[in-house]
């Protein structure tokens, strides 16, 4: 009876944890088809990481914690206004769901409007991040699913990685900008 018990509540589990999300559908059903491009990257390959080549160990864990990074935007070739707004259509409505948060949203005048949603397991850990840049003219996501820790997960210096911008100090750039309006004052050249 006990063993019949414990394998019935490891079927349980299994499936539970085989279970897409509701992100996790929209994407795999819209992303990839006619008007919408996928690229997938594996974090674990080779290729990836010598595409990388991060010094930043921080930014080296929080890929090794990603099962794969999905990269979304409309198929410049076959893109339609209807294709675009169908699957912006079901990411919203996925991200409804009360298993993800929003973290941040930034809605900017120029019609530009970024997101970043996370599904966090009871855990603490956080299962899904998606990153939604929404243009006039289109839209960018970026979808990480894994098990990330985000006290290990520096995201800013991951995303700055993967698009290839070297990080700025900031306190220079602070600093250069004030001598730059020392010359605009009246009288103060």
């Amino acid at each position: 009876m006990r063993l019949t018990t414990f394998i019935i509540l490891t079927v349980f589990a299994l499936s539970a944890l085989a279970q897409k999300t509701p992100l996790e559908k929209a994407v795999n059903k819209y992303g990839d088809k006619k008007g919408i491009a996928m690229e997938v990257i594996d974090p674990s390959s080779d290729e990836f990481k010598e595409q990388i080549k991060s010094e930043d160990n921080a930014v080296a864990k929080s890929l090794n914690q990603l099962d794969f990074i999905k990269i979304l935007k409309p198929d410049t070739l076959e893109s339609s206004e209807a294709a675009v707004d169908k699957f912006l259509s079901n990411v919203r409505s996925a991200l409804e769901d009360d298993s993800y948060a929003s973290i941040v949203e930034v809605h900017a005048e120029d019609g530009e409007d970024v997101s970043l949603h996370v599904n966090q397991t009871s855990d603490g850990l956080f299962r899904e991040l998606a990153l939604l840049v929404e243009e006039e003219d289109g839209f960018t996501m970026i979808y990480m699913k894994g098990e990330v820790d985000m006290n290990a997960f520096n995201f800013m210096d991951f995303l700055s990685v993967l698009s290839g911008d070297k990080k700025k100090d900031c306190k220079q750039d602070e600093h250069e900008h004030d001598h730059e309006h020392d010359h605009d004052e009246p009288g103060g050249e």
